[in-house]
Parts: C-alpha cells; structure tokens; sequence
C-alpha cells in the first residue's frame, strides 16, 4: 500500500503539467481562478501553481497544492492516468484541428 502511493506521489509533477494543460484549453476563469466544473470525474480550481482537485464520486478533496506545498494527496494510479488520458484526448484533438485549419488554407504540414 506504502509502495503503491509512493508511486502515484512520484508522479505529482507530471500530474500538475497535465493538469496546466487541461485547465489552459478547458478552464474558464472566475474570480481570478481558473476553474472547470464541467468535468467527467472531478472538479478543478487552479491559481498559478496552487490548484484543488476534488473528485465528484464523493470522495472529496483528492490532491491540494499550495506555495508549492502538497497539503492534500489522495490521488489514485487511475486518478492520474484518467487525466493523462484526458491531456492526450485533447492535444491529438488540438493536433487534429491545426492540420485541418492548414489543409483549408492550402497548406501542408
């Protein structure tokens, strides 16, 4: 068990970058936050580097991070993966979009 968070621990920082990204494209900003409410599994609130992530399955508060502080950490492997997963989804579809935006205008990649 030990074992196992320590793992998901070790991935923090790649989950933050996934997290940056998901919340630059889908994020929507309010009260000098970015937020997005309209997730699948969890609901974000990001201000610089300090974010929440709260789970909507009722579980709660899932990983805190302030002034570069962890203060909460309960993320699953299948947590982080979901939102990898997400980060993938979404720069394919980003990828997708600029090769059609270029092949309409006559241009090739």
């Amino acid at each position: 068990m030990l074992q196992a968070r320590l793992q998901t621990l070790s991935r923090l920082p790649e989950f933050s970058r996934d997290l940056g990204k998901l919340m630059s494209h889908l994020g929507e900003e309010r009260e000098g936050k970015q937020v997005l409410k309209d997730g699948r599994h969890y609901d974000v609130e990001m201000q610089g580097e300090d974010y929440t992530v709260s789970a909507k399955d009722g579980r709660g508060v899932l990983c805190r991070v302030e002034n570069g502080r962890v203060l909460t950490f309960e993320l699953s492997e299948e947590d982080a993966d979901r939102v990898g997963q997400a980060v993938q989804e979404l720069e394919k579809r980003v990828a997708d979009r600029q090769k059609k935006n270029a092949r309409d205008r006559g241009m090739e990649y």
